[in-house]
């Protein structure tokens, strides 16, 4: 098994000393027709993030991520399909 890497990129602007705003996305699509291999990885994120001191801070956002797998041939058969959404909450350490 080898790691494959996903294309993604990301936005953080920061408004003043303690309040910053962050959105990310990252995709991977795999498909081989010989093997019946398929894809798909998606993860998406915007949040809001406030520092209450130097090193410690509270954020919160909405969330976006989708896994399907498919792999068919002969008698082997695998399929997944897993995904979710929703708000997050959170606290975070920065040095």
């Amino acid at each position: 098994m080898t790691p494959l890497p996903s294309f993604g990129a990301e936005c953080r602007s920061i408004w003043n000393d303690r309040l910053s705003t962050r959105i990310s996305a990252q995709y991977f699509g795999l498909s081989l027709n010989e093997g019946e291999y398929s894809g798909d990885f998606i993860d998406a994120l915007a949040a809001v993030e406030y520092r209450l001191t130097q090193h410690l801070g509270l954020g919160g956002g909405y969330n976006y991520f989708d896994l399907q797998v498919d792999r068919h041939k002969g008698n082997f058969t695998l399929s997944g399909d897993y995904s979710f959404q929703g708000l997050l909450a959170y606290l975070f350490v920065r040095f």
